[in-house]
């Protein structure tokens, strides 16, 4: 990273993001001494073309300190972001392993087979799920329509609960699924 050289389409990009160039002008010739003094150090001259006829150029030097500052900050975010992401899979690979050992296909027959018994009244809690499914997603739309209309809103956020609804009404098909063998005359 030390000896890195930053291009000045890069220092520009940050320039933007400064909070004092918001709303000032940014002259290609500051971006220029910037880019200089980060690249070649704080130390070095200026070459005649980037020279101004008076004064210093501590505010350029600050500058180009703050941006190598923000670069090690961004490669630091990064890399902790990555280590981050790699534990996540490691840990989601290893639940999937566990669950893939522990539910095998022939070990969920078999404690599907514990509860044949027992097909009318899970009919019937899946029946009741699926009705009380179908008129929370009546009302949102209802309400959506309505408030599109001009009406007040009745259910607060309700695009963000409607999709709510539809993940729950995935994850209560993937459950209709898992029980098929015992339940057979349900269908969502």
């Amino acid at each position: 990273m030390k000896n890195q050289k930053y291009t000045l389409k890069q220092i520009r990009e940050w320039f933007r993001q400064l909070e004092e160039n918001r709303y000032r002008k940014r002259y290609m010739v500051d971006a220029k001494r910037v880019h200089h003094y980060v690249n070649l150090g704080e130390d070095t001259d200026l070459p005649a073309s980037l020279q101004r006829k008076t004064g210093t150029y501590s505010r350029e030097k600050a500058l180009a300190k703050q941006f190598k500052k923000f670069v090690r900050e961004q490669a630091r975010l990064a890399k902790e972001e990555k280590a981050k992401k790699v534990r996540n899979e490691g840990i989601i690979s290893s639940i999937r392993k566990i669950v893939k050992e522990n539910i095998s296909k022939s070990n969920r027959v078999s404690l599907l087979k514990e509860y044949e018994g027992i097909e009318d009244s899970v009919e019937k809690q899946l029946m009741n799920v699926h009705i009380g499914l179908g008129n929370a997603m009546r009302d949102i739309l209802i309400d959506l329509t309505n408030q599109g209309h001009g009406d007040e809103a009745k259910i607060p956020n309700a695009k963000k609960a409607n999709q709510q609804i539809q993940k729950v009404r995935q994850e209560f098909t993937k459950l209709v699924k898992l029980l098929k063998p015992i339940i057979t005359s349900f269908k969502p």
